[in-house]
This record gives structure tokens, C-alpha cells and sequence, in this order.
């Protein structure tokens, strides 16, 4: 059922005319075709396969949820269990301890069916993020717009996020919703994507007392919380399901802006998002393991930031304005990565020049930064478009 009322996301109403808002279009008709499935990864920066899992095996691990919901007294006692309709008093967006330690959920994200999904997807093994997200959004609350490399882009960036609904999700309940075309927005991102939350200059005690101290994050996450002005921006339209059915499940990768609808009900919005990538591939050391690290102390990354300030200057990022408080160890260390060997990525004549034109001038000013990104990774011995063998010059 199509929602009439105003639809909200970060507290502003939405534009629903067709040039601003839309619905996104299945996959399902070639789950048995894997490069079809690509192409259209591609060229959408989505996947959308509705009644992928049996109805049954997610209302399960809803009633796992619910349970539990209702144990520790956020739901409303007068209303069924199921229906998930929340305490007047109770009020959360991401609740992970849900998830963690239940059987019927990890049941869903690591079961048969996804693994077998993305290892046909990336035709060859895979392995998933043991850390699972999962949200209990109320009333009134919602996530706004972000990308999730800038939480969890320390391993490979061919990395993608798994979304999953834990019964049926209307419009006013507050599904997921995607930036058409977002994907392809890389260059203009650029100084966001670049960003690690978790990752703070050691020269800047405002960032240290912050991140190291207090645990907190160098950088907020998100992109901005009026998605509205943001579409304007960068064009596309909202996209999202009419209504998300118990079995549906979303996926797509790191730097495809996406959202949320606002929560316009009194039940709690019920979601998962999971983590899958290439088995051969570096994964991001804070969401693995028996007890992740996740964002605690232990994940957190010093740098050393150019300037008593700790300011990267404007030429640190290939001649683009790089923003107070980035750091430039970080700049090379995600652009190296992503041409590391096995990564399946294959660099450009242009990416050669900004990862040497960085080491140049970091080795003037930054050279115990600069000793230790790109040296550790084998560049490929002829880069594009050259004759004649030999790494691009430090």
C-alpha cells in the first residue's frame, strides 16, 4: 500500500514528484544469471531481490527479536509480541545486542542462501564480517544520508552491504532508500569517501581527547541530514520499495549514498545490514573475529597530520582542498589499497599520478608518512599506458 501521508527522512519532507522519488526495480529475474546480475550492480550500484528467503525463516528470526524486545520490557505489553509496537518510553535506532548471540538471526545473514548468492555473484569463495548490524528503529527516528566505506573501508573497497527487512516494511515504517546514480558520484565525494571514523591525528589534541580518549569519532559518518538539499546537489531521485516483504533482501557497495525513511509509526522498524566480499581479499580488521573490535578503543588509528594544526594542505589530495583534520597517511594508504594485488581493481593512468604526485611532496615535509604508504604494496610494473617497464617514480 502506497503511503498518502508526507513522507519524512531526517525530520524534511521528502519530494515525491517522479523526477525526485521513485521505486527501485528488481533482480529477481536473473538470480541464476551472475554476469547479468554484475552488469546490473554496475550499472544501478544495486541489487534488489524480493522474496529471495523463505517468509518463514525471517518471521523466526523476527519473533527472536521480538522476544527479546519484549523481555527487557521496550514493547508494549497490551499489543502482540509479533506486531513489535514499542514502549511510549523506549526509544533506539541500533540495537547490535540484538543480534548478537541469537541463532535465528545468524541463521539468515550466514546462512546457505546469502553466502551461496554472493559467491556465485563473485564467482569464487567468500567471507562475511562476523560483527552484525542490526536496528530497532522507533518512532520519530530514522538514519540519514551516508556511505558506509567511511566505517569500514580498511580491508578491500569491492566490499557489499546485505540489507535485510524482519517483516513487512511500509513506507511509513521507514525502509531503506537509495541516491540514484550515487555510485557513480565518486569524484565528487571524494574528500568524504576518503574519511575513516575511526582514524584521528595524533598532533591534534581536540581529536585525540575525542577519538582515543572518549572513543568517539573523528567525523560524524554521515554525509549531511537534510537529504533533501543533498538530491538537489547531486541529482537522481530517492529510491525505495512500495513496501519491503519478509524475504526481501537489498544489496550494494560502499560508496552508494543511501538513507533512511523516518519511522512515522509506534511499532519498531526491524532491519539487518550485513557484510560480504571476496575471500582472497583484506578484510577490515575491526569487524571480525569472536568479539569484533567494532568502533572501541582498540580500533582506533593514529596519524600524523601535517601542520602544528594537524591541516593537510590543499594539494594533499592531487590539488583538491583536503578539509582540517585530514590526514594524509590516510589519503594514501585507501588509494594504495585499492590497487593492491588480488583486489580486483585495476588502476588508472590518473590514479598513478596522484599516488606518486602525494609521495613527492609528502617525502618533502611528511617522510616517515610517506616511507610507510605505497612501499609495502607491489605496484604492477608497467603502469597504463606505458611502453616501458618500471614503478611509477617516489
Amino acid at each position: 500500500m502506497i503511503a498518502t501521508q508526507p513522507l519524512l527522512s531526517s525530520g524534511h519532507e521528502l519530494d515525491r514528484s517522479p523526477e525526485a522519488f521513485g521505486f527501485i526495480h528488481s533482480s529477481a529475474d536473473a538470480l541464476d544469471q551472475p554476469a547479468e546480475l554484475a552488469r546490473r550492480l554496475t550499472a544501478d550500484g544495486y541489487l534488489y531481490l524480493p522474496g529471495f528467503f523463505d517468509p518463514a525463516l525471517i518471521l523466526a528470526a523476527r519473533a527472536a527479536i521480538t522476544d527479546r524486545l519484549a523481555a527487557e520490557g521496550s514493547l508494549d505489553p497490551a499489543a502482540p509480541t509479533l506486531e513489535a509496537r514499542s514502549h511510549p518510553d523506549r526509544k533506539f535506532t541500533y540495537r547490535g545486542d540484538l543480534a548478537r548471540h541469537n541463532p535465528a538471526v545468524e541463521r539468515v545473514v550466514y546462512g546457505p542462501e546469502l553466502l551461496g548468492f554472493y559467491r556465485n555473484l563473485f564467482g569464487e569463495p567468500v567471507r562475511h564480517f562476523d560483527h552484525t548490524w542490526f536496528r530497532a528503529v522507533s518512532h520519530g527516528l530514522g538514519t540519514p544520508p551516508h556511505c558506509d566505506l567511511v566505517y569500514m573501508g580498511r580491508g578491500t573497497h569491492q566490499l557489499l552491504t546485505c540489507w535485510i527487512p524482519y517483516g513487512d516494511i511500509p513506507l511509513e515504517l521507514g525502509g531503506v532508500m537509495l541516491l540514484e546514480g550515487s555510485h557513480r558520484q565518486s569524484d565528487r565525494l571524494r574528500n568524504y569517501l576518503e574519511v575513516d571514523v575511526d582514524a584521528y591525528c595524533e598532533n591534534r589534541p581536540k581529536q585525540v581527547d575525542q577519538v582515543k580518549v572518549n572513543g568517539g569519532w573523528s567525523h560524524p559518518g554521515f554525509l549531511t541530514k537534510n537529504p533533501v538539499a543533498l538530491r538537489a546537489k547531486l541529482g537522481g531521485r530517492w529510491l525505495t520499495a512500495p513496501e519491503w516483504k519478509a524475504g526481501d533482501f537489498l544489496t550494494f557497495g560502499m560508496t552508494l549514498v543511501h538513507a533512511s525513511l523516518d519511522n512515522q509509526t509506534d511499532c519498531f522498524r526491524l532491519s539487518s545490514d550485513t557484510r560480504y566480499q571476496r575471500a582472497s581479499q583484506p578484510v577490515d580488521e575491526r569487524w571480525i573475529g569472536e568479539n569484533p573490535i567494532a568502533n572501541t578503543l582498540a580500533g582506533k588509528r593514529g596519524r600524523v597530520c601535517e601542520g602544528a594544526a594537524g591541516r593537510v594542505p590543499r594539494w594533499a589530495v592531487a590539488g583538491r582542498g583536503a578539509g582540517s583534520g585530514r590526514n594524509c597517511r590516510a589519503t594514501l594508504d585507501k588509494r594504495c589499497d585499492a590497487a593492491r594485488p588480488g583486489s580486483a581493481y585495476a588502476p588508472s593512468a590518473n590514479e598513478y599520478s596522484r599516488v606518486r604526485f602525494l609521495r613527492q611532496r609528502l617525502a618533502s615535509v611528511l617522510p616517515e608518512v610517506s616511507a610507510c604508504c605505497c612501499a609495502r604494496h607491489r605496484w604492477p610494473t608497467v603502469p597504463p599506458g606505458r611502453s616501458r617497464p618500471g614503478p611509477p617514480r617516489a
